[in-house]
């Protein structure tokens, strides 16, 4: 069986690291993993463009100008996990990353089975920071996933805050057994990894999340939740 993972979050809200964190957990314990995420599918996209959609930006980056393109990423993006996933024969794990303004729109794209009982991380972490992160990032030449996101599109697209507890709700009516975690990436980031990294274990053990699945982990409830263990990037 192979599980699915969502891995959520602004750009600079550190998801590209969570999901490589995950993707090296399963690793470790012989479980086959994939990383999968919209990234690449844009970049080609901007790339071939000759309509206008696409507004080169910084530091090899881009701006999407026609939103309609992100919406045929993700529907471009499931066809690729399924056509790999029916070629693996066992249990394995695939993460799935992209970030956006609204998510239930956004998942609304995917066929419903594709999502039912699949997990759900969604990293989060101010705007501010997000684009802190994003310029330090890509000064940072041959580090992972250093891709620029320009500052008008995070005031313009990406300044919406989330209500992770109406997002966790309509994610279990729609998709249930769906598995939700929220976690903050603003402090500490060995304690986001460890954070991470139990996250892993519920997802390789399917055993629940948590018991408090929509509660934000941040630094100061990290112990309450006892999660025991949860990289500040993408």
């Amino acid at each position: 069986m192979i599980v699915k993972v969502f891995v959520l979050g602004r750009p600079g809200s550190g998801k590209s690291t969570a999901a490589r964190y995950i993707i090296k957990q399963a690793k470790e314990r012989g479980i086959w993993a994939e990383r999968k995420k919209d990234y690449p599918i844009l970049h080609q996209m901007f790339l071939d463009d000759t309509e206008g959609k696409f507004l080169r930006t910084s530091y090899g980056g881009f701006d999407v100008l026609d939103f309609s393109v992100i919406d045929e990423a993700l529907k471009r993006l499931e066809q690729e996990i399924t056509s790999q996933m029916d070629q693996i024969d066992g249990k394995g794990v695939v993460t799935i990353e992209f970030a956006r303004d609204e998510y239930i729109t956004s998942l609304g794209l995917f066929d419903p089975e594709f999502l039912r009982g699949s997990y759900f991380l969604f990293v989060d972490a101010d705007l501010g920071t997000c684009i802190q992160r994003i310029h330090t990032r890509v000064a940072e030449v041959g580090k992972p996933d250093c891709h620029f996101v320009s500052d008008y599109i995070m005031h313009s697209y990406y300044s919406r805050e989330c209500d992770w507890e109406k997002l966790r709700q309509e994610i279990d009516e729609k998709y249930s057994p769906a598995k939700v975690q929220v976690m903050h990436n603003v402090d500490d980031i060995e304690e986001f990894l460890k954070a991470v990294e139990s996250f892993a274990d519920s997802v390789f053990s399917d055993k629940p999340v948590t018991e408090q699945t929509v509660q934000p982990i941040t630094l100061s409830n990290f112990a309450h939740l006892n999660l025991g263990r949860v990289l500040s990037g993408d």
